[in-house]
């Protein structure tokens, strides 16, 4: 799934309630997939990307014995409408998977009744 919320419509023929969703995410955590292997103590540069409308989420990564062991959040970023995504650059290794964990950080409901 890309898509880290559903704009939701909905209604019935005739009278009915629509509601509508509109939610923002902030990255809350990266989460190693796999470590890979041959990283130096110099560690890779994290690059957490797309997302929709959402920048500024920033982490470190922890090299331990050649494979990235954890991610370590310092910026949450804001405004994220899509799942970003998390790539490892440079540090002399190969194989890293990570994703982005996102938590809701604002949104609105609205609804319509109709007739």
């Amino acid at each position: 799934m890309s898509t880290a919320y559903e704009n939701v419509a909905t209604s019935t023929t005739g009278a009915g309630v629509g509601c509508t969703l509109n939610l923002v995410y902030k990255v809350v955590a990266v989460i190693i997939e796999v470590g890979g292997e041959g990283y130096t103590t110099s560690s890779p540069r994290v690059v957490i990307s797309g997302g929709g409308a959402g920048s500024g989420a920033k982490a470190t990564a922890v090299v331990n014995k050649g494979s990235i062991t954890a991610v370590v959040l310092t910026n949450p970023g804001s405004g994220y409408t899509e799942i970003p995504i998390v790539t490892f650059v440079g540090g002399g290794g190969t194989g890293a998977r990570a994703y982005a964990q996102l938590t809701q950080s604002s949104g609105t409901v609205g609804s319509k009744t109709q007739n």
